[in-house]
């Protein structure tokens, strides 16, 4: 019985010498000054507090070039943006695809180790270009091989910070036969020389129009057409513009009243009852910007999109609004930006009227699907 009871008073009196320690030694470690200044954790662009975050945005984008014994390949093939030559994903060179792998795979012609990501390459005219991150040098590298075999031609690096958040490099070139143009996970614009990668010009667009970077990092892909890089900044005051290759200057740009951000979404040229237009799903909604008179382009059709990127209508009879899930095919979706009441005048347009869920607008009225 006494055994029992000094082992309870040994326990505890080890238990209370125990928690006198602990609180002096917490007391020592809140008193004393860290080595380095601790900023808190605030919530803005890549989880990091605002200050932070646009303090290591600029950068000087003419970077650093570099070449090396790559020469252009002497063969056919292209694939010079994202979704293709024609937006539509689908290979219309004449080679026959080859019904059964060795048990071995396909052979591999040559590889190239990048680093961490999503970018997909860009081929034209015996080249292959890719958007890399190296992470030794903390620095975004356009990179241009050969497409024979996969010896680098030439590299052309910025420095930008960027730490993993779901992989590293994001989005795919756009290049012709004079340009190469891509957008870096920070939402920086670089245009190149597609032979020499010699530096023509660029900008950051948080920087120049105010743009709010995506969480986990931009993913639009630019495009060239005719000569104009199209890209969608998304900033507080100009939703989409167009800039010239082979200056760098603003040709025209379209104006962001709704106050919509940028998304993961890239823009495509489509043409809807006879006019050719920009269409870009931005956070917010989704906008076509063309010519319908002589003029910079402008906002031929808008339309609104609630609670994430689906777009949204009001259920026909329903007590609430609420997000509607509206089928678009190729052949209909003309026909749902057309119908959305546009101003041609004015270049304004009205939400999407009542349709029904799991229908198709077709000549601005629902039908099922």
């Amino acid at each position: 019985m006494k055994d029992a009871t000094a082992s309870r008073v040994f326990a505890g009196i080890a238990a209370a010498v125990t928690a006198a320690a602990a609180l002096v030694a917490m007391q020592q470690w809140l008193a004393c000054r860290p080595p380095h200044d601790i900023t808190v954790s605030l919530p803005g662009r890549d989880g990091r507090p605002e200050g932070a975050a646009s303090a290591d945005i600029a950068t000087d984008l003419s970077g650093t070039h570099q070449d090396f014994n790559g020469v252009a390949a002497d063969l056919p093939g292209a694939w010079p943006r994202f979704r293709g030559a024609d937006f539509d994903n689908i290979c219309k060179d004449n080679y026959r695809l080859t019904d059964t792998f060795p048990e071995s795979g396909p052979e591999i012609l040559w590889s190239v180790e990048l680093g961490e990501g999503h970018a997909a390459p860009a081929v034209l005219n015996g080249r292959v270009y890719v958007l890399d991150y190296d992470e030794s040098t903390r620095a975004d590298a356009i990179r241009c091989f050969s497409l024979e075999d996969g010896q680098e031609i030439w590299r052309h690096s910025y420095p930008v910070n960027i730490k993993r958040n779901h992989g590293l490099s994001r989005t795919i070139p756009a290049v012709t036969d004079d340009f190469v143009l891509t957008i870096g996970p920070r939402c920086h614009v670089v245009c190149l020389d597609a032979d020499t990668g010699a530096f023509r010009w660029g900008v950051s667009m948080q920087d120049e129009y105010g743009t709010t970077e995506p969480l986990w990092y931009t993913g639009q892909c630019p495009i060239i057409d005719n000569g104009l890089a199209i890209l969608a900044p998304a900033g507080p005051e100009v939703l989409l513009t167009a800039i010239a290759c082979t200056t760098g200057e603003t040709v025209w740009q379209t104006p962001n009243p709704q106050g919509w951000d940028m998304s993961h979404s890239s823009i495509m040229p489509m043409t809807f009852d006879g006019t050719r237009m920009f269409v870009y799903c931005a956070v917010g909604g989704i906008v076509g910007v063309g010519r319908r008179t002589r003029g910079p382009p402008v906002v031929v059709h808008r339309a609104s999109v609630r609670d994430g990127q689906q777009p949204a209508a009001e259920v026909a009879g329903a007590a609430q609004p609420r997000v509607c899930r509206v089928r678009l095919e190729p052949r209909l979706l003309g026909d749902v930006l057309g119908g959305i009441g546009a101003d041609e005048s004015a270049g304004e347009a009205t939400d999407v009227g009542p349709v029904g869920v799991d229908e198709v607008l077709e000549g601005g009225q629902a039908h099922t699907g």
